[in-house]
C-alpha cells in the first residue's frame, strides 16, 4: 500500500498539471493605449480555465476608465496602476503582459519592482530605450496622430472616428512629455 502511495505521489509531482501542490501562474496584462482590459477578458476567461489567477489592469485615463482623462496622466501614471496593482493584491512570479502601448509600461513596471516578477512578456508591443516615450514612435505615423486640446496633447488613432475630439470606446490621455 506504501509503495502505491509513493509511486502515486511522484507521479503527482512529476507532472505539473496533475500536481495540487504547484502554484499555478499568475499574470497581469496590460492594455495597449486606444482599449482597455475589456479586450482581455476572452483571454482571461481561458488561462482561469487552467487554474491561472489573472489580473486585468485598467490604466487611469483608458478604456473604461476614460472618464478620468486628462493631460496631467502619463506613462508614470501607468507604471503605478500596474505597480500598485501587485502590490495591493500581494501578487509575486508574476507574468506580466503588455500589449502595444502596454510595452511602454511593463518596461517601467519591470524596472520598478524585479523582485515581483517571473516574466515579461510583449504582445505586438512598444520596446523602448531608456528615455523613449510613445511620441517618438508615433510623430509621422500614419495610423495615430498628435491633437491637441485647450488641456493638453493626447495621441490619437486615426482610424477612430472622433466624438468631441475623443473616441469613448478607443480613447488615450498619454500626454506628450
Amino acid at each position: 500500500m506504501m509503495k502505491k502511495f509513493a509511486l502515486f505521489l511522484i507521479l503527482l509531482l512529476s507532472f505539473p498539471c496533475l500536481n495540487i501542490f504547484a502554484q499555478q501562474p499568475t499574470y497581469v496584462i496590460v492594455h495597449g493605449a486606444w482599449g482597455g482590459s475589456w479586450q482581455f477578458k476572452n483571454t482571461a476567461n481561458e488561462l482561469e480555465k487552467l487554474g491561472s489567477k489573472v489580473y486585468r489592469v485598467n490604466l487611469t485615463g483608458l478604456g473604461e476608465r476614460y472618464h478620468l482623462a486628462n493631460a496631467d496622466i502619463n506613462l508614470s501614471t501607468h507604471i503605478k496602476d500596474v505597480v500598485n496593482t501587485i502590490l495591493f493584491e500581494r501578487l509575486d512570479s508574476v507574468i506580466l503582459i503588455g500589449h502595444s502601448y502596454g510595452g511602454m509600461v511593463v518596461t517601467g513596471v519591470a524596472d520598478s519592482i524585479p523582485e515581483k516578477l517571473k516574466k515579461v512578456i510583449y504582445l505586438d508591443a512598444f520596446l523602448p530605450e531608456n528615455g523613449e516615450s510613445v511620441a517618438a514612435y508615433v510623430e509621422g505615423s500614419p495610423t495615430a496622430d498628435i491633437i491637441s486640446s485647450p488641456d493638453g496633447e493626447y495621441v490619437f488613432p486615426s482610424w477612430v472616428k472622433r466624438y468631441n475630439g475623443l473616441s469613448k470606446r478607443c480613447t488615450t490621455s498619454i500626454g506628450i512629455y
